[in-house]
C-alpha cells in the first residue's frame, strides 16, 4: 500500500494554506519555501545519503535515483571483509554538512502512514479517532517496556563516536475481511538505512514461504479435514535480543514518566500541549522495527523454538514449514502462524509456543496475507479469494464505479515498445497499478498472470496505449471481483445446495526436446 511523507519543520512558524486533508501546512519564517524542483533533489539527495554512499558504483556501476525507477540494479556487491571495511570507510568520510541536512529532513516527529491519513501525530491526536490513536500508541510503549526492549540514557552519556539512528511512529488502520477496520495499530520504527555494514548490523537475509506452497499445504489439509487454526506473535520483532551496539532518539512527542517508562505527552490544562522534554535517547537491548537485521532475527527465534524445543523438523525444500513426527505442521509467515493437524495436535502445538512466546489465538484461519479463506468441511473443498483487496486497487485508481468487461485484454490491441512521438505516462502510477495487479495474479487469480507479466514489460517507459491497457485489466477484475479459487477435493464435480461447481482441469505441455532434435 502506498506510504505518504508528512514534514513538519521545527522553527519560529506561520500558518499557511491547508493540504487535502485540512491540516495546515506549516512553514519556517526564515526560509523562503522551496521549489518543487528543490524539494524533489533534497529528497533524493536525503535518501541518498541515509542510504550511504557505498552503495553508489558499485555491482554494474548502477545507482538508484528516488522516484524514477531507472538504472536500479538488485544486485549487491559481495560482502567480504574488504568490502565491509570500504563500508565504514566510506560511511565515515560523509561530512557534517550531508549529516546535518539528512537529520533536518528526517525529524522524529515525521509519521509514515499506509493509508495516507493522518500525516502526523498531532492531526492523529486532533481528529475523531483521537482515543484509537492513544490506545494504540500506549500499548506499543506499554509493549516495547514489558520486553525490554531499551535502556535508557540521556545525550550526554553517549559516547562521543556514536550516532544514534531516529525513529518514526507509524500509524496504521488494520482492515479486516469485511473491508472495514478491525484494529487501529501503532509502531515505532528505526531508521535502519542510517546503519552501517559491518559495524552495527550483519546478516539480512530472511527467507519466506512460497505462496504456491501455502495454497499446496492448505488444499491438502482440507481434502484430508485437518483443523487450520491461526495465531498472531504479539511483537514478534521484539522477542530476539541484538548483539550490536546501537541507539535509537525517540520521536519529541514522548517524555519520561516518573517510573522511569517512556509515555505519550498528553495535552496540559486548556487543551494545549505543553513543550516535550529534551531528546530522549535509548541504547537498544532487543531486536527493533526497521533495523536491517530485524528481519533475520524474527525468522530465526521460532525456528529456533519450533525445532529445539518442539522436536519439529524444517522442509528441506522450502523456508517457514515446520513438521512434526505425526505429521502435523506450522506455516510461519513473519509473525502469523497457522497450525494444521488434528485437534489434540493443534492444541499441543499451541500449550508448547505459548510456553516462549506471546500469541493471539485468531481461531479458525478465515483471512490470511489479504485473502478470504472459506471452507467447506462437508465437501472437503476451501475458497481463497481477495475481493476487499481488489476492491481496495479499484478505489486507489479511481476506477470503482468502472464499467467492467469479460476478458482482461484486447485482442485487437498490439503492444510495442513506447516510440519518442507517442504520449508517455506517468511510471510510478503505472508501476504501482501493475505490482497490484501482480499480487493479486499470485496469490488468487490464475487468469491474469499472463496479463499482468506482459503490463510488466513495459513498466521502464510505459505510453498512454499500455495504460490503457492495464486499466483494461483493472476493468476486468471489476467484472470479476468476486471470484473465488477453489482448493481441496479432487472430484471431477462438486454439489452443493447452492450450485454446481465443475472441477478446473489444467494441461500443460513443453516439447524442448523435439526442439533440439530439429
Amino acid at each position: 500500500m502506498r506510504r505518504s511523507l508528512a514534514h513538519e519543520r521545527e522553527a519560529s512558524t506561520e500558518a499557511g494554506p491547508a493540504d487535502r486533508y485540512g491540516t495546515p501546512v506549516v512553514r519556517n519564517q526564515n526560509k523562503p519555501p522551496l521549489t518543487a524542483a528543490e524539494k524533489h533533489e533534497k529528497t533524493v539527495n536525503a535518501l541518498r545519503t541515509g542510504l550511504g554512499k557505498y552503495w553508489e558504483g558499485h555491482g554494474n556501476g548502477k545507482s538508484y535515483e528516488a522516484g524514477k525507477g531507472k538504472g536500479r540494479d538488485d544486485s549487491e556487491p559481495e560482502c567480504t571483509s574488504d568490502t565491509l571495511a570500504q563500508a565504514g570507510a566510506a560511511t565515515d568520510e560523509r561530512d557534517e554538512e550531508e549529516d546535518e541536512d539528512v537529520e533536518q529532513f528526517f525529524e522524529p516527529d515525521l509519521v509514515f502512514m499506509v493509508n495516507n491519513r493522518p500525516n502526523t501525530i498531532e492531526e492523529a491526536l486532533s481528529g475523531a479517532e483521537k482515543d484509537h490513536w492513544i490506545e494504540a500508541i500506549n500499548t506499543e510503549l506499554d509493549s516495547l517496556e514489558d520486553h525490554a526492549t531499551w535502556g535508557v540514557i540521556t545525550l550526554g552519556g553517549l559516547p562521543t563516536e556514536v550516532r544514534p539512528i531516529c525513529s518514526r511512529m507509524a500509524l496504521q488502520e488494520n482492515v479486516g475481511e469485511d473491508g472495514r477496520v478491525a484494529c487501529y495499530k501503532a509502531r515505532l520504527v528505526g531508521h535502519g538505512f542510517c546503519q552501517r555494514p559491518g559495524i552495527n548490523f550483519g546478516d539480512m537475509f530472511a527467507p519466506t514461504i512460497l505462496y504456491a506452497t501455502i495454497r499446496v499445504v492448505l488444499s491438502k489439509a482440507a481434502e484430508e479435514d485437518k483443523e487450520i487454526t491461526q495465531l498472531d506473535i504479539v511483537t514478534a520483532f521484539l522477542e530476539s535480543q541484538i548483539e550490536e551496539e546501537l541507539y535509537l532518539k525517540l520521536p519529541k512527542h514522548f517524555t519520561m514518566a516518573k517510573d522511569g517508562r517512556v509515555e505519550l505527552k498528553m495535552e496540559g490544562p486548556g487543551g494545549k500541549r505543553s513543550k516535550p522534554d529534551s531528546e530522549i535517547v535509548v541504547r537498544l537491548k532487543r531486536s527493533f522495527y526497521g533495523l536491517k537485521q530485524a528481519g533475520h532475527n524474527c525468522y530465526h527465534t521460532p525456528k529456533s523454538h519450533f525445532i529445539e524445543r518442539m522436536k519439529m523438523k524444517p522442509s528441506l525444500y522450502e523456508a517457514g514449514i515446520y513438521i512434526t513426527k505425526t505429521g502435523a505442521t506450522i506455516i510461519t509467515w513473519v509473525d502469523d502462524l497457522l497450525l494444521i493437524g488434528t485437534k489434540g495436535e493443534v492444541v499441543e502445538m499451541k500449550k508448547q509456543i505459548r510456553e516462549r512466546f506471546q500469541i493471539k489465538d485468531l481461531g479458525n484461519v478465515k483471512f490470511f496475507l489479504s485473502m478470504l479463506v472459506e471452507r467447506d468441511r462437508e465437501t472437503r473443498t476451501m475458497f481463497l479469494s481477495q475481493q476487499t483487496y481488489l476492491t481496495q486497487i479499484l478505489d486507489r485508481f479511481s476506477l470503482d464505479h468502472c464499467k467492467g468487461c469479460s476478458t482482461p485484454l484486447d485482442p485487437k490491441t498490439k503492444l510495442h515498445l513506447r516510440t519518442e512521438v507517442e504520449e508517455s505516462t506517468e511510471i510510478q502510477t503505472y508501476q504501482e497499478a501493475v505490482g497490484c495487479l501482480r499480487y493479486a495474479a499470485i496469490m488468487t487469480r490464475p487468469d491474469i498472470p499472463y496479463t499482468a507479466g506482459l503490463m510488466g514489460r513495459f513498466s521502464d517507459n510505459p505510453s498512454t496505449l499500455q495504460w490503457q491497457a492495464v486499466k483494461r485489466i483493472l476493468r476486468y477484475i471489476q467484472a470479476t471481483k468476486g471470484y473465488r479459487l477453489l482448493l481441496g477435493a479432487g472430484k471431477e464435480e462438486i454439489s452443493s445446495e447452492q450450485s454446481t461447481i465443475q472441477a478446473l482441469k489444467v494441461y500443460a505441455g513443453a516439447d524442448f526436446a523435439r526442439r533440439l532434435m530439429e
